[in-house]
C-alpha cells in the first residue's frame, strides 16, 4: 500500500462486534477513535454493509459516528459493486482505497470488481494508525470531510435529473482565479496539488516549492490558482496552472479530484484558447477540442479589486454604443442614477442604415487621415456610410464607463479597398456585393426595402472593393486592445457579447457557432485586460424564443434582464448599492412602449442628422 485516502468498512463482526439483524451488536471504541483519527488526517471513511439502512444509521448516530462516514452502501447487494459505486463517487482510484470485512469471500468479489483496491480483514485495524499509507496530513478541522459531505449532498441531488448537464446547470459553478502576490500566499497548497494529485494532473510535471516561486515571478508565465464553489458548498483551492502566453503553451494544468466531473478542466483550456498541452496519461477527465462547457461562471478577485472606488458615483457617465435596439436598456435604467449616452445606427438620407459599431469602423475614426475619410463618405457608390460616418464621442472620453455591444463583428463582412487598402465593414445574410452572381439577388433585396440604387453602382463598389469575409477572431482581439489602448485604464469598459442560441432567421442558420467562437475569444481577452468586463449574453438568452427576427434583436424581457446585470456590474466595478431593481413603469406602460418603441427609435435617427 502507497497512499490511502478512503477506507471502506464493513459493520458486522468488523466495525462492530455481533450481527444486527440477528443477536444484536456490540460499539468497538476503539474503531471509532480510528475512524475519528483518521478524519483528523485527511482521510476519507465509507461503509459497505448489508444490513438495512435505517437500523444501521440508528446505531451509528447513538454512537456519534455517523456524521464521518460518506457515501454509505447499507443495502442487500454485491459489495464488489457497491465498492466500485463508492470509488466512484468519491472521485478517487482504486489503488488509493481500503477495504476492511471479515468474510474472505466478500474480500474476494471486491477484489474481482475492483482489481487494484486493498483489502484486508480486522486484524489489520491495530495497525492502521502507526502504518505509512495512512498518515495523511493534518486536517483537524475536517475540511476534507466537508469537501466530500458536498460530493455527496450533489450526488443525492443529481439523482433528480436525467441529464448530468442539466444538472450541473442548476448547480450555480463559480470558478475563481488567483493571480499575482495572491498565489505565493497559497504557495502550500499550490504545491500539494502538484505533489498529490494524479488523476486530474495533465503534464504530470511536479514543482518544488522553489521552482513554482520562480515560475510565478516568471513574466513569460501566467500562473494562477483556481478557486471553486457551488450551490452545495466551497471546494477551495481545487486547481493551478502555468500558461506560457508567449508560446501559448501549458507547463502545469492540475486540478483536485474533489472537483471531478464539474466540466472544469475542459472550461478552463477553452478559456485559455486551448493552449498546446503535452498531456501524459492516464487522466480520469480527458480534455475535448469541440466540447462547450456553458454551466460554469468566472470570476477575477483580484482584478475585481484593483479597479473599485470608494467614492459615491451618482450620476455617473455612461457611454451606450451598439445597435438602437440597445436604446431599450435606457428606457429600463431612466430612473437610476446614470446619464446615459447612446451612440447606435442611424438613417441616411438615402434611406439605408448607417452601423458605426463595428471595431474597424471605430479604429478607422482615428487611423485614416481625412482626405481618405473625406473619399469614403463622399462615394457615390458606397451607400452605406455618409458624412456622419466617422463622428463618434467614444475617443472624446467624456465618460465614466464605456458599453460597447460587438455584434457588429459578429455579423458584418470586412471589405478591402483594392487600391488603398482601407477596411470597411458591411454586410448581410451571406450575399456579398463585389460577387457579380449575388448582384440580382442584392438588388432584389434593396428593392424591397424600398432602397434605391442602381446596378451601375453595385457594378462599380465591386470593382474597387474585395470582401475578405468577417474579421477574425485574432483581428477582432487585436482591435480591442488598440480600442483598450486609446480608453484610459481608469474607465472600465463593458463589451457585451453575442448569444449562441440558433437563429430564426433562414439565412442565419449557422451564426450560433460563430457567436460561439468569438465569445470564446472575448473571455480570454478580458481575462488578460485590464478593467475590462463581460456582460454575458450567455446567460441571459438561452431559448430561440427570446429572439426576435434575427439573431441580434431580443424580446422585451431580455432587455429589462440585460439592464440588471448592467447595475451588478457596476455595483461590482465601483463597490456600490445601485438598485437593481428594474420595476420602474407599469406594465401597461412597459408593454405600450414595445409598441411605440420603433417611433422613439425613428426620432432619434432623425434628430442625429439635423444640425444643431
Amino acid at each position: 500500500m502507497d497512499k490511502i485516502k478512503l477506507v471502506i468498512w464493513d459493520l458486522d463482526e468488523t466495525f462492530w462486534k455481533g450481527t444486527l439483524s440477528e443477536e444484536g451488536i456490540q460499539l468497538i471504541s476503539s474503531n471509532i477513535e480510528v475512524v475519528k483519527t483518521l478524519t483528523n488526517r485527511g482521510i476519507i471513511n465509507s461503509i459497505v454493509s448489508k444490513n438495512t439502512y435505517t437500523d444501521a444509521q440508528e446505531q451509528l448516530k447513538k454512537a456519534g459516528i455517523w456524521d464521518y462516514f460518506v457515501f454509505p452502501k447499507i443495502e442487500w447487494d454485491s459489495k464488489g459493486t457497491l465498492i466500485k459505486q463508492v470509488i466512484n463517487q468519491c472521485q478517487l482510484r482504486e489503488e488509493n482505497v481500503l477495504f476492511i470485512d471479515d468474510n474472505h469471500i466478500n474480500l474476494e468479489e471486491a477484489s474481482f470488481h475492483n482489481p487494484k483496491l486493498h483489502t484486508a480483514t480486522p486484524n489489520f485495524i491495530p495497525e492502521i494508525l502507526t502504518h505509512p499509507a495512512f498518515i495523511g496530513k493534518d486536517d483537524s478541522s475536517h475540511s476534507r470531510l466537508e469537501q466530500y459531505k458536498v460530493l455527496e449532498q450533489k450526488s443525492a441531488a443529481q439523482k433528480d435529473f436525467g441529464d448530468n448537464i442539466e444538472f450541473l446547470r442548476t448547480c450555480n459553478i463559480v470558478v475563481q482565479e488567483i493571480v499575482g502576490d495572491e498565489v505565493i500566499n497559497h504557495l502550500d497548497r499550490a504545491y500539494e496539488l502538484l505533489e498529490r494529485t494524479n488523476q486530474l494532473n495533465y503534464t504530470k510535471i511536479r514543482s518544488s516549492k522553489s521552482e513554482l516561486i520562480e515560475l510565478i515571478n516568471n513574466p513569460v508565465y501566467s500562473t494562477s490558482l483556481i478557486k471553486v464553489h457551488d450551490t452545495f458548498g466551497d471546494y477551495g483551492i481545487a486547481g493551478i496552472y502555468s500558461h506560457n502566453t508567449s508560446t501559448h503553451t501549458l507547463l502545469h494544468f492540475t486540478f483536485s479530484c474533489r472537483i471531478l466531473n464539474l466540466g472544469i478542466p475542459q472550461y478552463l483550456f477553452s478559456k485559455l484558447n486551448k493552449p498546446a498541452i503535452n498531456i501524459i496519461p492516464d487522466v480520469a477527465e480527458p480534455i475535448q477540442y469541440k466540447r462547450n462547457v456553458d454551466w460554469i461562471n468566472w470570476t477575477n478577485s483580484n482584478k475585481a479589486q484593483t479597479h473599485k472606488s470608494n467614492s459615491s458615483r451618482n450620476n455617473l457617465k455612461v457611454l451606450l454604443k451598439g445597435g438602437c435596439d440597445l436604446s431599450q436598456l435606457t428606457f429600463y435604467l431612466q430612473n437610476k442614477p446614470f446619464l446615459i449616452k447612446e451612440e447606435t445606427n442611424y438613417v441616411a438620407d438615402n434611406n439605408f442604415a448607417i452601423h458605426q459599431e463595428h471595431t474597424q469602423t471605430l479604429l478607422n475614426t482615428v487611423s485614416l487621415n481625412q482626405s481618405v475619410k473625406e473619399e469614403i463618405t463622399e462615394s457615390k457608390h458606397i451607400p452605406f456610410i455618409d458624412s456622419n460616418y466617422f463622428n463618434t464621442e467614444v475617443f472624446k472620453l467624456d465618460f465614466d464607463v464605456f458599453v460597447y455591444s460587438l455584434l457588429m463583428d459578429y455579423s458584418q463582412d470586412l471589405y478591402q479597398h483594392k487600391d488603398h487598402k482601407y477596411l470597411i465593414p458591411f454586410g448581410s445574410y451571406n450575399l456579398s456585393w463585389d460577387n457579380e452572381a449575388d448582384h440580382d439577388q442584392i438588388l432584389a433585396d434593396l428593392k424591397n426595402r424600398n432602397l434605391e440604387f442602381e446596378r451601375e453602382s453595385l457594378q462599380k463598389f465591386s470593382a474597387e472593393f474585395l470582401n475578405h469575409g468577417p474579421i477574425s477572431n485574432e483581428n477582432l482581439i487585436h482591435n480591442l486592445n488598440q480600442i483598450r489602448e486609446r480608453i484610459p485604464l481608469h474607465i472600465p469598459i463593458i463589451l457585451i457579447n453575442g448569444v449562441e442560441v440558433e437563429s430564426p432567421h433562414p439565412a442565419e442558420y449557422d451564426l450560433h457557432f460563430r457567436h460561439a467562437e468569438l465569445n470564446a475569444s472575448i473571455d480570454q481577452y478580458i481575462m488578460k485586460s485590464e478593467n475590462v468586463f463581460l456582460l454575458d449574453m450567455r446567460n441571459i438568452v438561452t431559448d430561440q424564443n427570446q429572439l426576435t427576427n434575427n439573431i441580434r434583436h431580443y424580446r422585451r424581457s431580455v432587455y429589462q434582464k440585460m439592464s440588471v446585470e448592467l447595475v451588478q456590474l457596476l455595483n461590482d466595478i465601483y463597490d456600490e448599492k445601485f438598485p437593481t431593481d428594474i420595476s420602474t413603469t407599469t406594465k401597461w406602460k412597459d408593454s405600450t412602449y414595445e409598441y411605440v418603441s420603433p417611433f422613439i427609435q425613428l426620432l432619434k435617427k432623425l434628430k442625429r442628422k439635423i444640425p444643431i
